[in-house]
């Protein structure tokens, strides 16, 4: 069962994504520059979205993280309560 955080990373990184590349698109779509210039562009809008992609994977992962954490800490307090 996912939690609301676990719901609001992955929200975020499909918004982030989703953005960067209607963002890529229109900039494509209304630039008046050359091939060259284009590609140069094009590239840099890429190294950025890959920054940026990471940067939303590593809060994602530290997130999930966390929350495994959580549920082993309360699965192993539920398993030891059991037992007496």
């Amino acid at each position: 069962m996912e939690s609301d955080q676990e719901r609001q990373v992955a929200s975020f990184a499909a918004g982030l994504l989703l953005g960067a590349v209607i963002g890529a698109g229109v900039a494509l779509l209304t630039a008046p520059t050359s091939g060259p210039k284009t590609r140069t562009r094009i590239r840099r809008g890429a190294r950025r979205l890959g920054r940026s992609t990471s940067r939303a994977s590593d809060q994602a992962r530290g997130s999930l993280d966390r929350l495994a954490a959580e549920l082993k800490e309360k699965i192993d307090d539920a398993v030891s309560a059991s037992r007496g």
